[in-house]
């Protein structure tokens, strides 16, 4: 039995994931109306998936860019009421992977918090979390993009609620 910690030995192998994945061209380029900054706090990257011999590797600067590309479209549609733009930071608050009988199942959840960039006033709070359970095929981080797929509407729909 191996006793190495969760990744480092033991036949584990790292799958890098990837926004560029499931983004259209030209999605990560940096917005100069919205800084888009990304940490862990509380969950795992790389992310470990129970029950299987892989994790799931760049899941911070995957959620913090599919985020940054979910919230474009309110920044430009409000970018005359506030010429400065705004700062949001994404934290990964929480993160399980688990693979049982051939399916994996992800879970995600994240707290963004919107800024101005005059002053840095605090416009709001939002926390949001997904869960989502596929076949684990050969294509593993289909998953976990799906989940964030489903964080990255959830938080367009908060942003439009969101007063500039």
């Amino acid at each position: 039995m191996c006793t190495a910690s969760f990744g480092a030995g033991c036949g584990h192998s790292t799958i890098a994931l990837d926004a560029g994945v499931v983004l259209p061209a030209g999605a990560r380029a940096p917005d100069p109306l919205m800084d888009v900054t990304g940490s862990v706090s509380g969950g795992r990257d790389p992310l470990p998936v129970e029950g299987a011999r892989y994790v799931l590797s760049n899941l911070t600067t995957t959620v913090t860019e599919m985020m940054a590309a979910a919230a474009r479209p309110w920044a430009a549609r409000h970018a005359k009421k506030r010429r400065a733009g705004w700062q949001m930071t994404i934290d990964l608050v929480d993160a399980q992977a688990e693979l049982r009988a051939g399916l994996l199942q992800a879970e995600i959840e994240i707290r963004a918090t919107l800024l101005s960039r005059d002053g840095l006033v605090a416009l709001g709070q939002s926390q949001r979390h997904c869960t989502v359970t596929g076949v684990d095929s050969h294509d593993p981080p289909a998953v976990v993009y799906r989940c964030l797929e489903q964080l990255a509407r959830d938080l367009a729909g908060w942003l439009e609620t969101t007063h500039p």
